[in-house]
């Protein structure tokens, strides 16, 4: 991460406001939108996604990167899988998943590239 080179200047660990922990919220919220839907495996995947990311960002991404980038590499597949299923699917709702995936990979893209990945 462009990120690192800071933990040289202060504390071995982020502060809890900091941007980095702050966007791994964004699992939390998929994780307890799965609990509310029962899909617990997404839930499951979600939650550990966030508590990964949360970590290893506190850690100034020095430690916990397998933790991390497991769940995220699930997650993923999973989005990987769904765009590919979606486009088979001759209905209304199949191409409103796929156009929706395929128009927000660039957003994806660009987090990632911004984030310093």
């Amino acid at each position: 991460s462009k990120y690192r080179h800071e933990s040289a200047m202060g504390s071995l660990y982020r502060k809890g406001n900091d941007a980095l922990i702050l966007t791994s919220a964004v699992y939390l919220i998929a994780c307890l939108y799965a609990v509310m839907k029962n899909q617990f495996e997404m839930a499951f995947i979600c939650g550990n996604t966030w508590l990964g990311s949360t970590i290893y960002h506190y850690n100034w991404e020095s430690m916990y990167f397998n933790f991390d980038n497991v769940f995220a590499m699930s997650l993923a597949i999973v989005y990987g899988s769904t765009l590919w299923l979606s486009f088979g699917l001759n209905n209304e709702i199949g191409a409103v998943y796929f156009w929706s995936g395929i128009l927000g990979s660039p957003v994806a893209l660009f987090l990632l590239y911004y984030c310093g990945y």
